[in-house]
């Protein structure tokens, strides 16, 4: 053993070892721990990145499907179409609804729709040939080999839908996602529906007229009146607590509203499932909803993140529609309100014109030189005004306003007998002039109304006398010899003195308009003592010949009857020694031409003024005429049916079974004066046992008068005027033949209601063309 250069003891190097060792073990740990640290790091900084790529996929989904919906549903000329795939055999709950939004293109007979899917796909659904029908697509189709199972509602069977792939700038696969739209807008809105304002916290209910017939108050929330109540199993029609203490339904979401954030917040927010910490919601593993029935309500049908969205208002695509308007933006309405009537009607019927080129072909039998566009056009613009004069452009349109028209006419002749004045041999007359004014507009009605006195009658000549005048004559009505009266000639015709009338909605009214009292002059002939002998004499007027009327409402002519047949009944055999009373009466848009041939219509006095190829036919009078009720012809024809149902519809105005439907007014009783020898000297005095009370509810015609449109549905509240002749369809499945159905409701003589059927029937292909025939009709929007 050589000495040792160091003066160390040779002992010190036993610890040599050992030392060694604790380094080597301390580098060891700190090996270990920076390689711990750095897997952390590394691990940590992967999570990160997976997280952020995880992050980044959504945001791309959800960018994906916002940058879908902007550029596909920035306007409203798309439809949202659903489609269900086929259910499961082996499960409860319901199939997940896939939704697609259709874009169109094009115009006329060649609309053509593509497919935007609104979940995510592998291909697009292909686009079907210009004028198929609309039909969701098969997701299958789209969905590939390899769908992805998603999960949506809890109640709903998982949505299958394809990975959408993102990849980095070399070609790598770094996410993917998948995505699937569901729809808050079928659903109630829980911030804004229902509502406790009612008597002790019930919900307030909306009364007549309904909220979609007036504006909505900004003080009030929308759809305050929507019955949020009824989503409760047990809930009546005056919700109340269930027990004592607790509160309604309605109740519970109106004091949640502060906490509804999401749609699950809802359930909380209203506490249905109890405030326990302990209460839990179960759900049925089979169907997937909440056991608690009000629970389950209300997670399936209610949302409290319902927004709205801004969109702007164009054409849509829809067969018929022509190309030069569809994708374009809609015509404003509201802002042809603001300008003058005459153009608003001008632009709107051009637009319609352009965009419906075969719409005026709905028109039948409609009469011209009218214009039957711009008769609806003026319709709208009346409709919606604020004020209630008509507008009308003679010759061309009448926009019907809220005014009266004309329920039944009566004339009232009355022979006095013959007299001396000096040298002059005469025959006295007396004629009154009633109508019946009825308001058929929703709106109550205030203003003056005129008559045109028009009688074509004249006496059969007498005597050696001349041939004699008409009684509307001017040579006569201006000869104060000859006629007293307070008629004011107005262009070629005569119009009674100004008369006020003021009707609720639906209310019937006789006023007296017109007295003209006669002295006429005529030749007798004399017998062998020198005294004028008895003769005897008819009133004359040729069917050809007969005069109408006209009704002005304030300076304006608002409806006018081309012509009245009045019967020879009644107005022949009168003697020159005895005085005699007759009357006329006729019900506009009832039963027109000559006894025996009538055409019989529905009663719509809306019709009257279009129907003109044919003379308004007589009702016997006094026996069918029903003051201040719905015009029901009683003795002679309701009455004598001997059926208990009634179906002679020739006796009756019926709103319920015109082809749009409607409220029959009560009939109310009445006495009735069958001889004419004590008819009533003052019809607006008749002798009425009961007057039914006037519902603005049962008014056929609806007007807004609010100074907007508030939805374009509201364009179906516009008469018609639509002359077509009816026609049953055969009802499937049933010996109703449309053939025979039709031949008993226009049979000229007793037309009866078929059994089969309870009312008129709509306008259809089997209808033709027809000048006398039409009532009953809106514009009817959205339906055929």
């Amino acid at each position: 053993m050589r000495p040792s250069k160091f003066s160390h003891s040779p002992r010190a190097a036993g610890f040599t070892l050992p030392a060694i060792l604790v380094v080597v073990g301390a580098l060891l740990i700190l090996a270990v721990g920076v390689l711990l640290v750095t897997g952390i790091e590394r691990n940590t900084a992967r999570s990160f990145a997976d997280r952020q790529r995880a992050d980044l996929a959504a945001r791309a989904g959800l960018e994906d499907i916002k940058g879908i919906l902007k550029q596909e549903a920035s306007n409203d000329d798309f439809v949202i179409l659903q489609g269900k795939e086929t259910p499961v055999a082996a499960t409860q709950k319901e199939p997940s609804p896939y939704l697609y939004l259709a874009r169109g293109s094009g115009g006329g007979n060649a609309v053509g729709f593509r497919y935007v899917p609104l979940f995510s796909t592998e291909t697009l659904p292909p686009t079907p040939a210009p004028g198929s029908l609309l039909k969701a697509p098969d997701p299958l189709l789209l969905l590939g080999g390899t769908p992805k199972e998603l999960s949506t509602l809890s109640w709903y069977d998982p949505a299958k839908v394809s990975w959408v792939i993102i990849k980095d700038s070399a070609g790598k696969l770094v996410s993917r996602y998948a995505y699937w739209v569901e729809d808050l807008q079928g659903k109630v809105d829980a911030k804004v529906s229902g509502n406790v304002d009612g008597p002790g916290g019930t919900p307030a209910r909306s009364k007549f007229p309904d909220p979609a017939a007036k504006p909505v108050l900004e003080t009030s929330p929308p759809l305050g009146s929507l019955a949020i109540h009824v989503l409760d199993p047990k809930a009546t029609e005056k919700p109340t607590a269930s027990t004592a203490g607790a509160k309604s339904l309605t109740q519970q979401v109106v004091d949640g509203r502060p906490a509804m954030l999401s749609p699950d917040s809802v359930i909380g927010a209203t506490g249905v499932l109890g405030d326990s910490a302990t209460a839990v919601a179960t759900r049925d593993p089979a169907t997937g909803l909440l056991t608690q029935p009000v629970a389950a309500a209300l997670e399936r049908n209610v949302s409290p993140v319902n927004q709205p969205y801004l969109e702007q208002a164009v054409v849509p695509f829809v067969s018929g529609l022509s190309a030069s308007v569809t994708g374009k933006p809609k015509l404003n309405l509201n802002k042809l309100l603001s300008g003058s009537r005459g153009g608003a009607v001008d632009e709107m019927s051009g637009w319609i014109n352009s965009a419906l080129p075969d719409f005026k072909d709905r028109k039948g039998g409609f009469p011209a030189p009218d214009d039957y566009i711009k008769t609806l056009a003026a319709g709208a613009m009346v409709y919606a005004d604020t004020d209630s004069e008509p507008t009308i452009s003679p010759g061309s349109y009448i926009g019907l306003d809220a005014y009266p028209l004309l329920s039944e006419i009566v004339l009232h002749i009355s022979f006095l007998g013959r007299g001396r004045e000096g040298s002059r041999y005469v025959l006295y007359w007396q004629f009154k002039l009633f109508a019946e004014l009825w308001n058929p507009t929703n709106q109550p009605v205030s203003g003056s109304a005129r008559l045109s006195y028009e009688v074509n009658l004249k006496p059969e000549t007498i005597g050696a006398s001349a041939e004699s005048l008409p009684f509307d004559d001017p040579s006569i009505l201006q000869d104060k010899n000859k006629s007293s009266h307070n008629l004011t000639q107005v262009g070629n015709k005569y119009y009674s003195a100004p008369q006020t009338v003021s009707l609720r909605a639906d209310e019937y009214t006789f006023y007296q308009f017109a007295t003209v009292n006669y002295t006429l002059d005529y030749t007798p002939q004399f017998t062998s003592g020198g005294q004028p002998k008895v003769e005897t004499f008819d009133l004359l007027e040729a069917e050809n010949e007969a005069r109408g009327i006209t009704l002005r409402w304030g300076d304006q002519p608002v409806q006018t009857i081309q012509g009245i047949v009045r019967d020879a009944y009644g107005v022949e055999n009168f003697s020159t020694d005895k005085p005699r009373k007759s009357a006329k009466a006729a019900i506009p848009g009832h039963s027109y031409g000559p006894y025996g041939v009538f055409v019989n219509n529905m009663g719509d006095t809306r019709i009257a003024g279009y129907l003109r190829t044919t003379r308004l036919g007589e009702n016997a009078y006094p026996d069918n005429i029903s003051p201040g009720r719905r015009n029901i012809r009683r003795s002679t024809i309701y009455d004598s049916d001997p059926r208990k149902e009634k179906r002679y519809h020739y006796g009756r105005v019926l709103p319920s079974e015109w082809p749009d439907g409607g409220h029959d007014s009560p009939t109310g009783s009445f006495a009735k004066i069958t001889d004419n020898a004590i008819l009533p000297t003052d019809l607006s005095k008749w002798p009425i046992a009961s007057k039914p009370i006037p519902l603005a509810a049962n008014a056929p015609q609806r007007i807004s008068n609010l100074g907007r449109f508030y939805s374009a549905t509201e364009l179906g509240r516009i008469y018609d005027p639509i002359l077509w002749k009816s026609a049953y369809r055969d009802i499937k499945g049933d010996s109703g033949s449309g053939k025979r159905d039709t031949s008993l409701l226009l049979a000229p003589d007793k037309p009866t209601m078929p059994s089969a059927r309870n009312g008129w029937p709509e306008v259809s292909f089997g209808s033709s063309v027809s000048s006398d025939y039409g009532g009953g009709n809106t514009l009817r929007i959205g339906r055929p």
